[in-house]
């Protein structure tokens, strides 16, 4: 099944942003309904500004919500995360189920837990219809291609190695095409690490020789961009600060193809969409 499908599977975007009162409510219906039993964790960041005069500004900046699912019999039990909207960090757009196996099929996931998955995306779905009635609206489909523009930082020096930062925003699927590529530059078969985090933050470390010049290379995708099926991939190339630098190239030719690819189709899949809602009124 393919990456887009999965992760349709494992978000469920709410129709509006609610707040952190309206979120801890969400879970108590979900858990009446299902019912089941929910638990999770709520971190604050705040600050206290000091206005003068003995006034102060207390300020909430960001809120991080995570917990876990479980069935009444507890054989089930589904990880989730909450996820902010792009520049309201103390309200929330979504939730997001953690899949316990990376870059693999849907169908490797236990049936019981992509049932309470979508046990729970249906309740979601009804305590917003109830709750906010007139600004219900169907939940919105991931775009099948988004690409964040590619942007490259000013080459920096350090410890004698002059190093060249490029980001692009591109489906998951095309690290292992990226990673074939660079590999294919390198003289001899460079030394290649592969790091996964928990947050599922992948890491490819290359490090070898391209024309007798040593290139270290990392490549990493870093998290999915809500509202789409993008992940932000970012690389580093650091060659010593007098030589030339043959990697970087190549990495923002491949960086500014999949922008080109996928903003075409963002603007197709855009003209459906208008179509679409044409039918509709």
């Amino acid at each position: 099944m393919q990456l887009e499908e999965k992760v349709k599977k494992t978000r469920i975007i709410f129709p509006q942003a609610i707040s952190s009162e309206e979120t801890e409510e969400l879970f108590d219906y979900i858990a009446k309904k299902l019912p089941a039993h929910i638990s999770y964790n709520m971190n604050y960041s705040k600050a206290i500004i000091y206005q003068g005069k003995g006034s102060l500004w207390k300020h909430v900046n960001s809120i991080d919500m995570e917990g876990n699912i479980k069935t009444l019999d507890r054989k089930t039990d589904v990880l989730f995360d909450i996820i902010q909207p792009t520049g309201e960090y103390t309200k929330t757009i979504q939730l997001a189920f953690r899949s316990l196996v990376i870059d693999r099929e849907l169908t490797e996931e236990k049936p019981e837990t992509q049932q309470l998955w979508d046990k729970v995306r249906e309740t979601v779905k009804q305590y917003f219809e109830e709750k906010f009635p007139d600004a219900h609206k169907p939940e919105q489909e991931l775009t099948p291609a988004e690409c964040i523009p590619f942007r490259e930082d000013p080459v920096k020096i350090k410890e004698g190695y002059k190093i060249t930062t490029m980001h692009i925003g591109a489906t998951h699927d095309k690290t292992e095409d990226l990673k074939e590529i660079i590999e294919r530059q390198y003289t001899t078969k460079p030394n290649i690490e592969k790091e996964e985090e928990e947050d599922e933050t992948i890491t490819y470390s290359f490090k070898g020789e391209i024309k007798g010049i040593k290139h270290i290379c990392e490549v990493q995708v870093i998290g999915m961009i809500p509202f789409s099926c993008t992940h932000i991939h970012h690389a580093d190339v650091s060659v010593p600060k007098d030589k030339q630098d043959s990697l970087s190239p190549i990495i923002k030719k491949e960086f500014l193809k999949y922008e080109e690819e996928y903003n075409t189709y963002k603007r197709e899949a855009e003209k459906i969409m208008k179509k679409e809602m044409k039918k509709k009124t």
